[in-house]
């Protein structure tokens, strides 16, 4: 994050392979998805596996124990899918129900 942006992909629910493939941390993670960065962008945009981007600059960062925490003000929000999010918690990926 040396540019001080970055850009916060939020995956529909059909991208729980793209979550655990950037989750393993494997170094050729970009190679294996598609993606794009176009003017305006503050890093990669998953064209496939996101509804939602959103494109932020670094307002605060924070050490936490061994974590460094990454605050972000919001420049621009591109919504790409009309697709229902991904969520994660209690070690299950779920789809967020429109109901």
């Amino acid at each position: 994050m040396k540019s001080g942006t970055f850009a916060l992909n939020l995956l529909h629910e059909d991208a729980q392979q793209t979550a655990e493939l950037f989750a393993s941390g494997n170094p050729r993670r970009f190679a294996m998805v598609a993606w794009e960065e176009g003017a305006g962008a503050c890093g990669p945009h998953l064209v496939r596996d996101a509804h939602t981007v959103a494109d932020c600059e670094v307002v605060l960062t924070q050490q936490v124990g061994d974590h460094r925490i990454v605050f972000g003000g919001t420049r621009r929000i591109t919504h790409r899918l009309s697709r229902a999010p991904l969520l994660y918690g209690m070690r299950q990926f779920r789809s967020w129900s429109r109901d």
